[in-house]
């Protein structure tokens, strides 16, 4: 009967050391999403993605600054050339809306819009400021 107990007892000693390797790595793993929605979970809210040396980024930037648009729309401002969990990020909303890759790029929630043309005028209705004259 000792010879039975202990054939079990290895089995279930393996399992439980997987179990808790698995839970672990779950936990500490850069990127792991704990909120259920996955690692390629689309953002919540108004998202403009930039990059940082982007010269159409940049007209966005001075349009947003010089209407004060933080003050009147909610929303977050995310580079994607240096910071690889922003890039992620927007490489899974460009797939979700059919668009390229390319920044400006601003996601409010349900679609996207390229351009700094775009995105200025998406600004402008939002916060009833002025478009800029072409």
């Amino acid at each position: 009967m000792e010879i039975k107990e202990q054939s079990l007892m290895i089995p279930i000693g393996i399992v439980l050391a997987v179990v808790v390797a698995a839970v672990g790595l779950y936990m500490f793993l850069p990127g792991a999403s704990r909120d259920g929605g996955g690692a390629n979970a689309l953002p919540q809210g108004i998202v403009l993605y930039y990059g940082d040396t982007c010269p159409h980024c940049k007209n966005v930037d001075a349009y947003v600054a010089a209407h004060a648009i933080h003050d009147k729309v909610e929303f977050v401002e995310k580079e994607v050339y240096r910071d690889r969990a922003n890039a992620a990020e927007m490489s899974a909303v460009t797939k979700q809306c059919d668009v390229g890759s390319g920044v400006p790029l601003l996601w409010d929630g349900q679609s996207c819009m390229m351009g700094d043309k775009d995105i200025i005028a998406f600004f402008a209705q939002k916060a009833g400021t002025p478009v800029p004259e072409e």
